[in-house]
């Protein structure tokens, strides 16, 4: 009585697999039942490989049959017909070139280069060249300076560090806007915590915008309110996770068109690009700040805990304010919050000599020198002319200086024509 198999084989579809994992998963086969005789190798590939790649071993072997050939012919065939070996050059410039993308995890970044060296023939230098890549198309500055920084640095080990620092700099974001639920405006929100609309049970029975009054908003039915809140997401400042939103609330003193709020002091600022500039001056990058100060004493190999968390809020003196924690900084080293807008060019007027914003001089000279401005040449609106040939009909404008009589230029423009 014949042994029974070990494993089962099913047939080969090249929309889920390569041909080259089919194979692989036939000599998994193979090895498990012990099988090695070359024409049962063969056997088996023809009957388990499916009717239709069966279908394409008999016409790409036309006039011969499929059982004439070899178990390795077979798998050769079938490789050079679904992967064929893509160039070399082509593969090492995608691998060369090939640069983390901005939301791209590292997990995700080492993977893809990971396929794309597969085929760029690197041998025993693969692991070098990974370690490289990674190093170089990482898109971190402060990852990048911690593996530049490591002595006898290896692809696992550049691995391993930049997974811990992405994991690392995820959770102090998340700890970070954790830390700042109730002390912000509604108006600032994450981006997966959207206020909720909720039925008003105090003046009506609609449901109001958690950012609007109702001067500005007023109460509607559901729908309509959750239509008014996308308007209100998809018209937000993104700044890191926070969506930060106008409000119309009664904040500021004499403000009517709307103001919005910082999430990390307790300024207001009008236009939206003055805001946007704010959080630049009053805040950096989540993600950055502490990681960066943790950085930089390990690598100078000192201790942050022992020089920058003791009872003197003076950093030191080997450390740049620009990148401690938000815990080592007093008031004094808070940059300025004060904007300062740039000076736009102006031009003076060539009749009053009144000095204007370059975009307005044209408008100027239209509405107070209409007289001596120039006016567009139309059907009912032209040039005041004057006629030096009758017989020849022609005409010229009086705006132009002439530095010859009239007879004169009459008589050079009959020779001319």
């Amino acid at each position: 009585m014949a042994n029974a198999l070990v494993g089962t084989l099913t047939a080969f579809d090249s929309q889920t697999q390569t041909w080259e994992e089919y194979v692989e998963v036939l000599g998994h086969f193979f090895v498990a039942n012990e099988i090695e005789d070359g024409e049962k190798k063969r056997a088996i590939l023809l009957s388990s490989v499916g009717s239709r790649t069966y279908s394409l071993m008999r016409t790409l072997l036309s006039p011969d049959k499929p059982g004439e050939r070899s178990y390795g012919e077979l798998t050769d065939l079938l490789q050079s017909h679904f992967n064929p070996k893509p160039s070399e050059i082509v593969q090492r410039f995608k691998f060369n070139s090939r640069k983390r993308a901005a939301k791209e995890i590292v997990a995700e970044y080492v993977a893809v280069l990971r396929e794309l060296a597969h085929h760029c023939s690197y041998g025993d230098k693969q692991k070098e060249m990974l370690r490289d890549r990674l190093v170089c198309g990482i898109a971190d500055d402060r990852i990048q300076r911690r593996l530049l920084a490591e002595p006898e640095l290896t692809f696992e080990k550049a691995l391993k560090v930049a997974l811990a620092m992405e994991t690392a700099s995820r959770y102090v974001r998340d700890l970070q806007l954790q830390a700042l639920d109730g002390s912000v405006h509604i108006s600032v929100f994450e981006k997966n915590r959207i206020p909720q609309v909720e039925r008003c049970t105090v003046c009506c029975t609609e449901h109001h915008c958690p950012i609007c009054p109702t001067s500005v908003y007023k109460p509607r039915c559901r729908s309509k309110v959750l239509q008014h809140m996308e308007v209100h997401v998809k018209n937000a400042i993104q700044y890191e996770e926070l969506f930060i939103t106008k409000c119309h609330q009664a904040c500021r003193s004499g403000c009517t068109g709307g103001h919005f709020h910082c999430p990390f002091c307790s300024k207001t600022v009008l236009k939206r690009q003055d805001t946007v500039r704010h959080l630049k001056l009053c805040r950096q990058p989540l993600n950055d700040r502490k990681l960066d100060a943790d950085a930089d004493c390990r690598e100078m190999g000192t201790s942050q805990t022992a020089e920058c968390k003791g009872a003197s809020v003076d950093p030191p003196r080997n450390l740049t304010t620009d990148k401690l924690p938000a815990f080592v900084h007093s008031r004094a080293m808070d940059p300025p919050c004060r904007l300062r807008r740039p000076k736009l060019p102006t031009v003076h007027c060539p009749h009053c000599n009144v000095a204007f914003l370059r975009k307005n001089i044209r408008k100027h000279i239209y509405r107070r020198h209409n007289d001596k401005a120039h006016r567009d040449i139309a059907a009912k609106s032209h040039l005041d002319a004057v006629c030096i040939d009758e017989t020849n009909g022609i005409y010229a404008v009086t705006i132009c200086a002439f530095s010859c009589p009239q007879e004169n230029l009459g008589e050079t423009a009959q020779n001319q024509v």
